[in-house]
């Protein structure tokens, strides 16, 4: 700061202190090109990264990253890539196959799913509510801001505030007035409206824009996102993501499900490769032609709109999920033996229905929107149910064996049982219930079983379990 304050006013402003502050620069960096490199191949933030921030720290009023364009440094932020992966196996697959075109800076779970993140020689427990607010406390934001994203932080009820933090200290220079990483893709499982993992971690869409909107300056300079995860490439999905981002070119994803693997990689490389060269106009979904699922691909961009399969009309769909009712029913009942393909064939109708423009919230009234959320709820769990089952067992076990016993039964292993044979032992449970005293422990059993392994009530058995 000092050796670019010529006139020693506390500022760097005019020509002459910008000049200085170039060759200073460029003399951290090693070059004498005018380019700054700010985040390395490894992903991490360089010297210069840092002398740009302790001057921005210094003088919080100049606006810093627009003095360094109008001086025509290229700060070299572009090339990186924050990569959110909510599947730590094949998140390192799709990390690693993007370093080898860009830097990445990562957001990943720890190996033992602990809500810990470290800071320095500090380790923060993000389970407690104060312990975030001491971490958003010393990013060196404004409190008002520290406050808002602590408030998106904490918003978070599925096991995701570890990754949330870490996207937010890599936000907060951006916050600052400083150049961050332009690009993002979050990997995982989706159903439209959040992405999780197999650790129980969910992250909402609405948390992501929870903490861009609690941002603004940095949410400004993210400009491509790349969303690696099933049913978050319909039009409406997007347009609902890009009210967080206000100045994105370009969003990908996919409408229905996403590719997995090598696959995954390849569309992320070729994703990378585009919105590296700096023109969203080059990204074209038929770039991915012939690859599987590429038929589901979904490409916004500010320059052409839209690029992807519209939901059908609602009157179609609708036809096509009354066809379907009975047989659903009947999966629900027990009384029809699973049959993955249908499933996957109803999950899609299901997803057709929420993600339908015609669909959202003002469009159509709120029973037909509850009805629509709840059917593919269900159908996602019963396409997962043996999952479902062995999780169901686990968790609640002291409440099934509490219930059973207070009615002096021997309680069923739910996790080895078919659903017809889980509905069966249900049934007889109810109709034990009807035949006076019932125990308290055994009308909360009959409950929790009804909302969980009968309705597949999300509020019972969650979307990050599955």
């Amino acid at each position: 700061m000092n050796a670019a304050d010529r006139n020693r006013d506390g500022r760097i402003h005019g020509e002459a202190e910008i000049d200085t502050l170039v060759a200073l620069l460029d003399r951290i960096d090693g070059r004498a090109d005018r380019r700054v490199t700010l985040v390395d191949g490894r992903g991490e933030r360089t010297a210069a990264a840092s002398a740009l921030e302790a001057i921005q720290s210094a003088d919080a009023q100049a606006p810093l990253l627009d003095l360094l364009k109008r001086a025509r440094l290229a700060a070299r932020h572009d090339p990186a890539v924050i990569f959110i992966g909510m599947q730590n196996d094949s998140a390192r697959r799709e990390i690693d196959g993007l370093r080898t075109r860009a830097p990445v800076l990562e957001v990943t779970d720890r190996a033992d799913g602990a809500e810990v993140l470290r800071v320095g020689g500090r380790s923060f427990d993000l389970r407690q509510d104060g312990e975030v607010r001491r971490l958003c406390g010393g990013l060196g934001l404004p409190a008002a801001t520290a406050t808002r994203v602590g408030d998106a932080i904490l918003g978070n009820r599925g096991g995701a505030r570890r990754e949330l933090a870490s996207l937010a200290m890599l936000l907060a220079p951006g916050e600052r007035g400083l150049p961050i990483a332009s690009r993002l893709v979050v990997s995982g499982h989706g159903d439209g409206t959040s992405v999780f993992g197999h650790q129980d971690d969910q992250l909402a869409d609405t948390d992501l824009m929870a903490l861009a909107l609690a941002m603004p300056r940095a949410a400004a300079q993210i400009e491509h996102v790349h969303m690696a995860a099933c049913q978050h490439g319909w039009e409406p999905r997007m347009e609902h993501m890009r009210s967080a981002f206000p100045r994105l070119e370009s969003m990908w994803g996919y409408t229905g499900f996403s590719p997995s693997g090598d696959v995954s990689v390849g569309h992320e490389r070729i994703w990378e490769r585009d919105t590296r060269r700096g023109d969203a106009a080059a990204l074209d979904r038929r770039s991915v032609a012939g690859t599987h699922l590429s038929e589901n691909a979904a490409v916004w961009t500010a320059a052409r709109g839209f690029d992807g399969s519209h939901a059908r009309e609602l009157g179609i769909v609708m036809h096509e999920i009354v066809r379907a009712q009975p047989r659903l029913d009947a999966y629900l009942a027990g009384t029809r033996d699973l049959d993955a393909a249908d499933l996957r064939t109803m999950y899609d109708l299901a997803q057709e229905v929420v993600q339908h423009t015609d669909a959202r919230a003002g469009h159509q009234d709120e029973a037909f929107n509850d009805a629509a959320y709840q059917r593919r709820d269900q159908v996602l769990r019963l396409r997962f149910y043996d999952h479902v089952a062995t999780r169901f067992a686990a968790e609640y076990a002291p409440q099934i064996e509490r219930g059973y016993a207070a009615l002096g039964l021997a309680a069923p292993n739910f996790a080895e049982l078919s659903r017809g044979a889980a509905m069966g032992e249900i049934g007889k449970l109810r109709a034990r219930l009807d035949s006076p005293p019932v125990p308290a422990a055994a009308v909360r059993l009959e409950e929790l079983l009804v909302g969980g392994l009968v309705n597949l009530d999300e509020r019972v058995i969650p979307t990050r379990w599955l």
